[in-house]
């Protein structure tokens, strides 16, 4: 019986016999994505900084109002970021809904946020969780629209760039 280890060495063996070259070079994965190394590791600096400015781009998903209410779900905001960075998540609520929490308030009423470090360029997640208050006031509705606003500071340069977006969430979808 052969196993699959014992395949494997037979057959580096092999091209290594008909003259192959082992290489140490990194290999790609599922995806052909070489990785060279850790991506958090620091580069080295260059003279002017990077050449490429911050970018951050809001990803929403769509989520029902039943279930982000429910247990500790809460609604998740994803995002890409082209450099390594620390990012802030703030949901707001406006109108007669943010009088609810701030009866005399005025304009955008702060109601949830979250934090979440991207140590690579990429995309991460934020969720955003709820208190108890807030779920008794939002479980009434039909549908919550939410003001959401994300802070994200690059790691190498420690520069913000703040991104900003509506989503409306429902009890089903339509």
């Amino acid at each position: 019986m052969v196993t699959c280890g014992s395949r494997l060495a037979a057959g580096l063996a092999a091209g290594l016999a008909l003259g192959g070259v082992a290489s140490t070079a990194p290999a790609a994965d599922q995806n052909g994505v070489v990785n060279t190394g850790r991506c958090f590791e620091r580069a080295p600096a260059e003279a002017a900084g990077s050449r490429d400015p911050h970018v951050v781009r809001l990803i929403f998903r769509r989520q029902r109002l039943g279930h982000v209410l429910t247990g500790a779900f809460g609604y998740e905001v994803g995002f890409h970021s082209n450099k390594a960075a620390e990012a802030k998540l703030a949901l707001f609520v406006e109108g007669r809904l943010a009088r609810r929490f701030d009866p005399g308030g005025r304009g955008p009423v702060f109601i949830s946020g979250g934090s979440n470090t991207v140590t690579c360029p990429g995309r991460g997640g934020i969720t955003a969780q709820f208190s108890r208050k807030e779920k008794r006031v939002l479980r009434q509705r039909r549908k919550v629209e939410f003001r959401v606003r994300l802070s994200a500071t690059s790691l190498e340069t420690g520069k913000t760039v703040v991104e900003r977006g509506r989503v409306t969430v429902r009890r089903s979808y339509e």
